[in-house]
């Protein structure tokens, strides 16, 4: 192989080289310029999916606490409706209730009795015509007064004034229990006509009596 035929061939080998250089370069450069884009776009998902989770997080706490209040609120409810409930059990007589009292407190026909509201809320008023129903029904002259000075309020004052006053009373202590009324107990005294005069107090809503 002659020089020319060299040279020619070194010259040939420098372009290869130049051109596989090239390649190269562009290999490394396109591989960086991707590896960039690769790292970046992994680095927005990974904040897109942290924020994501972030914002789950903040809608499950939101769900369970309009659940808790949700349910609280249905207890509170059911609480209430509960009480009112009771309320209208206690101070009422169903059709049974009613007839069994009309029947019982008849013996004391003609029977004088003052129902004394001490407190007027609607709970008093709707036990009061309740228990006039019956006490008219049977018979009983009823005479209803207002007396709100009297200390402490605890809702009526039931007082029977008559030679049998003691009987009638607890005749209508025992209806009223019966009929799950809350009464406190059957007080008994001597009117200057010595006829005796017995009371029953019938507590109704917050109020309550307490003996001194």
């Amino acid at each position: 192989m002659d020089r020319a035929a060299l040279e020619s061939l070194l010259d040939r080998n420098e372009v290869w080289l130049l051109s596989v250089g090239l390649i190269v370069l562009l290999g490394i450069a396109g591989e960086s310029y991707f590896g960039f884009r690769q790292w970046w776009y992994n680095r927005k998902l990974q904040d897109l999916v942290v924020e994501e989770r972030a914002k789950l997080t903040r809608d499950i706490a939101d769900a369970n606490a309009r659940a808790a209040e949700a349910a609280q609120q249905t207890e509170m409810e059911r609480l209430e409706r509960g009480r009112l409930q009771k309320l209208l059990e206690i101070r009422s007589f169903s059709y049974e209730q009613h007839q069994r009292a009309v029947a019982e407190l008849s013996r004391f026909a003609g029977q004088s009795a003052v129902l004394a509201r001490t407190d007027f809320s609607n709970e008093v008023r709707f036990a009061t015509v309740c228990l006039l129903a019956v006490l008219e029904e049977a018979g009983w002259s009823v005479n209803v007064i207002d007396e709100a000075w009297r200390a402490p309020l605890f809702g009526i004052l039931i007082e029977c004034d008559s030679p049998d006053a003691p009987d009638a009373a607890r005749a209508l202590g025992t209806v009223l229990k019966e009929s799950n009324w809350e009464i406190y107990g059957i007080s008994q005294t001597e009117n200057r006509q010595s006829a005796s005069t017995a009371s029953i107090r019938v507590n109704i809503g917050e109020n309550r009596y307490m003996e001194r």
